[in-house]
């Protein structure tokens, strides 16, 4: 149960809507994407909305017989998004035409990467196939052995400069060229333990970030681990397991861990700066940075804002279809906590407005309101 704290800032709801019935029972975590003023959010249904940023009013809606898998990433006004059929799509965020379609060899679930020449999907089965954004043309594939059992749910592939990062199911980390898809170097950041396949599972599935020539990556039963991004040399290792994400600023790196402690390390050492324990077994999002505070969501529609300093909680608001401005809650609505999750990642705007969406597909926007 959440304890009650005196909040220190203030955050109100702008507005909200509803996209479809968002992912339903699926496990997927598709947030939604913006550029300039206009955002996009996908449901699994094959619903694309467009919608103004400040307002939430639709600006263009379009309904596909495709089953979105990911969350859609968008690049020079072209949307990309994947299925569960393993198609990568490209349609005009101006007004929703499909500008191409690729078949992929298998599901799409983690969200693409592009430098604006290039798109990059990760599909399940362990390929990397490298496409022409302007028309889906295959530029070169890279393939991995996947383990037999893994978490439901892949990290994304990242681009710096020309090289590409990505994580696999085995818990190895790998740069490839850009151009070629040529391995530069790979490396074991978990290393499976116990007897049984359940015990040894070491995912990958916190997308890797990419800060200052160090590449920040973590395990779920494994390890998070800062990494040199052009030798592939580990600076350091901590003991810690977490399957949703990381934030990572100047000074530290930010995760929830799968237990549901809030961990802030130091970004240079691995040591760690604090550890939250008041929201253990909350099953929270990955973290997201807005202005001075650590942002994470948890199973039961509840958004906090932890200092960045030291991890002290400093908001709390609750999504409005589960009662707005409930700070607490009552074991009733523990009993049906599923219809409640929040699995997506927050979405930072500019640092001063947060964009949540749930399972439901019900999607909120969020003011930060700080008197300085």
């Amino acid at each position: 149960m959440l304890k009650p704290f005196k909040p220190e800032i203030h955050v109100a709801s702008q507005w909200h809507r509803t996209i479809g019935n968002g992912v339903s029972d699926s496990y997927l975590k598709m947030p939604p994407t913006y550029a300039n003023a206009t955002g996009y959010v996908a449901n699994a249904q094959g619903k694309l909305v467009a919608f103004d940023l400040k307002t939430g009013a639709v600006k263009w809606s379009r309904q596909y017989v495709l089953p979105f898998s990911n969350a859609p990433v968008i690049s020079d006004n072209r949307l990309f998004l994947g299925t569960l059929q393993g198609e990568l799509i490209a349609i005009n965020a101006k007004q929703g035409d499909i500008l191409w379609r690729r078949q992929l060899s298998s599901e799409i679930l983690a969200p693409v990467t592009t430098n604006d020449d290039i798109v990059v999907a990760k599909t399940v089965d362990g390929a990397v196939a490298a496409l022409n954004v302007s028309d889906g043309k295959e530029i070169w594939t890279h393939r991995d052995d996947e383990p037999s059992l893994s978490l439901r749910g892949q990290s994304a592939p990242v681009i710096s400069d020309n090289i590409l990062i990505y994580a696999s199911d085995d818990g190895k980390i790998a740069a490839l060229t850009l151009q070629g898809g040529t391995e530069l170097w790979t490396r074991q950041v978990a290393i499976p333990h116990g007897g049984t396949e359940l015990a040894r599972m070491i995912d990958i599935d916190a997308t890797p970030v990419i800060y200052d020539g160090t590449i920040y990556v973590s395990a779920y039963q494994g390890r998070l681990a800062a990494i040199n991004l052009q030798s592939g040399r580990i600076i350091w290792v901590r003991e810690i397991s977490t399957y949703t994400g990381l934030a990572v600023d100047a000074y530290r790196v930010y995760l929830s861990d799968s237990e549901g402690y809030v961990w802030a390390v130091d970004r240079k050492t691995g040591t760690t700066l604090w550890k939250q324990d008041q929201l253990l077994r909350r099953s929270l999002t990955a973290p997201v940075l807005q202005d001075g505070y650590v942002v994470v969501a948890d199973f039961n529609g509840f958004i906090h804002w932890l200092a960045r300093d030291d991890g002290h909680l400093v908001a709390r608001v609750r999504l409005s279809r589960d009662g707005g401005d409930d700070e607490t809650e009552d074991f009733k609505y523990l009993q049906f906590a599923k219809w409640n999750n929040i699995l997506a990642v927050p979405r930072n705007i500019n640092n001063t407005n947060l964009l949540v969406i749930d399972r439901t597909g019900w999607l909120e926007s969020f003011k930060l309101q700080i008197s300085r």
